[in-house]
């Protein structure tokens, strides 16, 4: 399953209140659409969407995912607009200490591609101290 394809479905539904504007907004056939909404459904484990009036309504567990599936497409978005600007201009390395916390790395890469520069990092070790 191609999960932000579905996830987009998804999102695109409950913002359409409509499977065919959905459809036609993803630039889709809305058959692909609905078998993407039921894939997540049977994923999930329930309705994303009650479909026995006329107008889509979104169900309580689609109420409840709703955030969380906004919030990937987001990071998905922001992941490929990081790699675009890697590979557009050239990385800034930054030395860091062999013992740096992953998560503190993450925080500072992050902080620089909200601003528009790409950083990467390679482990620095200590200097040795001479022998003497």
């Amino acid at each position: 399953m191609d999960l932000l394809a579905h996830l987009e479905a998804y999102v695109a539904t409950v913002d359409e209140t409509s499977f065919s504007r959905a459809a036609d907004r993803l630039g889709i056939a809305q058959p692909l659409l609905s078998r993407r909404i039921k894939t997540l459904e049977s994923h999930f484990g329930g309705l994303l969407f009650d479909r026995s009036r006329r107008q889509v309504a979104t169900t309580e567990l689609g109420m409840l995912l709703l955030p969380y599936a906004q919030d990937v497409l987001d990071r998905a978005q922001r992941l490929e607009r990081v790699a675009r600007s890697a590979q557009q201009e050239q990385a800034r390395a930054v030395g860091v200490p062999a013992d740096r916390a992953p998560a503190a790395l993450a925080r500072v890469i992050r902080a620089g591609a909200e601003r528009g520069i790409t950083l990467g990092y390679a482990n620095c070790r200590p200097r040795s101290a001479p022998a003497g």
